[in-house]
């Protein structure tokens, strides 16, 4: 990823590219290529912000920075105001279906800070580039190859985009997340960069212009009235992997040199503050100087400030539906003086387990109880005073094809492929 701080074109502050490094670890010919035309230097894709029916490209000087690109954590954030709305661009590298950091977040967070009411809409236009391809086709689920400008409105915007060097011989392969990490676009639209670059936001496809000499993409989410102080925010996703969910925060990185002997161990620790309580993940990640992931590791843990601790644990991460999922934890008395506890397991809200007993100071006691549910829900569970919530994920497989096949052929005999990803959290196999 790299974003105009200033120092290559100072009129295009603010725009950005993204490129591969390591790519997809299985896929030895997509490493350090571009998704983005002109990466590493930003010019080609922009976005616009409408307000009452005013378009501005972020970051022009028809409008002031109130900081410029900046890392904050692992992210690159800058702020810009318009007509007294403050835009903040927030890109950041995050983990995706392939289970490495390969897709950036593009998240636009808008506050009105007018007395007045101000209709705020947003345009993300990307100019796609797979490695030497300039017009990289696409493919969208329950469509098919898409080599000509198209639009999608409403409920007809895909859930993903994805789009390759090549249709019959891919090295390079792309995917944008439009649906289910946010606040859901409007429209979507494969575009000729050419023609979309000349708007600001108005766009009308043309059907038989072929996007195949210079692809881009357009995504629309239309302006909604932000009274005072209101705010909204909008997410995207683009790179080598799917997104489906969105969350957690950087809480400790550090650059360090290490030299570690065959066999040898180094303990590297530090400390962090979190000042609230209930159940939580800790995601650790090695990266190596070429940011190719070397180690990583997932770990729970709970903060409690009572005298009786509660652990709430599932036997599986993620369930198909209807499917049975067991539910365990552990109570520990912490205080000096028997107690008496009474447990109460929900799930939605609704109880579906009750438990009564007493401990002995540094007593445990172990629970179990299980449930059948079709829907991903919220897992809760009181005792005492003490709660911890889980989000518990119910997903059916998910698996998306890709024909890769030429769009015009003759007589003679041509090749088929059929790319088939796994791009959900469950196992997918003939019998599901």
């Amino acid at each position: 990823m790299v974003v105009n701080a200033g120092s290559i074109f100072d009129g295009d502050i603010g725009r950005f590219t993204v490129g591969t490094t390591g790519g997809d670890p299985e896929n030895p010919n997509d490493d350090f290529v571009e998704l983005m035309y002109g990466h590493p230097y930003p010019w080609s894709s922009f976005t616009t912000i409408r307000i009452n029916g005013k378009d501005y490209i972020y970051g022009s000087s028809e409008g002031n920075f109130i900081s410029l690109p900046h890392f904050e954590g692992s992210s690159i954030v800058s702020d810009w105001e318009i007509e007294d709305v403050v835009v903040t661009q927030k890109l950041t590298i995050v983990y995706s279906s392939t289970g490495n950091p390969d897709a950036l977040e593009i998240k636009y967070s808008i506050v009105n800070k007018n007395e007045t009411s101000k209709d705020v809409g947003v345009r993300v236009m990307i100019d796609t580039k797979l490695a030497g391809n300039d017009g990289a086709p696409f493919v969208i689920p329950d469509v098919g190859n898409v080599t000509k400008e198209r639009e999608f409105i409403g409920a007809d915007v895909p859930i993903w985009w994805t789009t390759m060097d090549s249709l019959t011989d891919p090295d390079v392969i792309a995917h944008g997340t439009l649906r289910g990490v946010g606040s859901d676009p409007d429209k979507f639209v494969i575009a000729y960069w050419g023609d979309i670059e000349d708007t600001l936001w108005d766009y009308e496809v043309d059907p038989n212009q072929w996007v195949t000499d210079d692809s881009a993409i357009g995504i629309w989410w239309n302006p909604i009235s932000l009274s005072a102080g209101q705010s909204r925010e909008i997410a995207t996703f683009y790179g080598i992997g799917y997104v489906s969910e969105v969350g957690g925060v950087v809480v400790w990185e550090e650059e360090k040199y290490l030299s570690i002997a065959e066999e040898e161990e180094i303990d590297i620790s530090t400390n962090i503050t979190l000042n609230t309580t209930g159940k939580f993940s800790l995601f650790s990640t090695l990266f190596s100087n070429t940011s190719q992931i070397i180690a990583q590791n997932k770990t729970y843990f709970y903060i409690t400030d009572e005298n009786t601790s509660l652990t709430l644990e599932t036997d599986k991460a993620v369930y198909k539906p209807n499917e049975k999922i067991t539910i365990f934890g552990e109570v520990t008395n912490y205080a000096v003086i028997p107690n008496d506890y009474n447990l109460s397991i929900k799930v939605n809200g609704e109880e579906i387990f009750l438990d009564t007993f007493s401990l002995d100071p540094d007593q445990t006691h172990i629970f179990t109880t299980n449930t059948r549910q079709n829907n991903s829900f919220i897992l809760e569970g009181t005792v005492n005073g003490v709660t911890i919530t889980d989000f518990i994920r119910i997903e059916c497989p998910s698996v998306n094809v890709i024909i890769i096949a030429p769009d015009v052929v003759g007589f003679a005999d041509f090749d088929v492929g059929v790319l088939i990803e796994n791009i959900g959290c469950q196992k997918a196999n003939r019998d599901c």
